[in-house]
């Protein structure tokens, strides 16, 4: 982003959204947002977390070593226990609570994540899921949120006429 105050704005905007998933509980995840301390059009001072991204934390490769976790900050016992803790963490679990947010983002806030991939995304040992870098937010208003909703339908339903509705409106 190269203004961190608008950056700064769109976390505020993200951050105030009263959403919370209903799998954030049944599968023992919290969605969590840091803290800006300060920004300016050149800097931004943000809490820092103490976390894994999501890419490190599933890797193409499919090993998430300890290196990971002494990488994030962890060290001595603690970083046994994270170890520990990460290991236990389900990639599709976190995947359907991002996904969760994300549409409900999209289709009823009208405000979203526009950057969100495996890279800005951290993970807690304590499964707190954290949306980092919204310097690329999008919004929609309701009639595009509407035509958003017939396209997805209309290709559901394989009916040429709610698509184009979707795209006409």
């Amino acid at each position: 982003e190269s203004d961190f105050e608008i950056e700064a704005r769109d976390h505020e905007v993200l951050s105030a959204l009263p959403y919370t998933s209903p799998l954030e509980a049944k599968l023992g995840y919290a969605l969590a947002d840091t803290k800006i301390y300060f920004a300016s059009e050149g800097v931004i001072v943000e809490e820092r977390v103490r976390g894994v991204a999501l890419k490190d934390l599933f890797p193409e490769s499919g090993r998430f070593t300890l290196d990971e976790v002494v990488a994030a900050g962890f060290l001595g016992e603690a970083s046994n226990e994270a170890y520990a803790s990460y290991q236990a963490m389900d990639q599709t679990e976190i995947h359907q609570i991002l996904r969760d947010h994300l549409l409900h983002q999209i289709f009823v806030d009208g405000v979203f994540h526009a950057d969100l991939h495996q890279g800005n995304v951290m993970v807690t040992p304590d499964r707190k899921i954290y949306m980092i870098d919204r310097g690329n937010v999008g919004a929609l208003n309701p009639r595009q949120r509407q035509g958003a909703k017939d396209i997805i339908a209309g290709m559901s339903l394989k009916d040429a006429g709610r698509i184009k509705q979707g795209i006409d409106a």
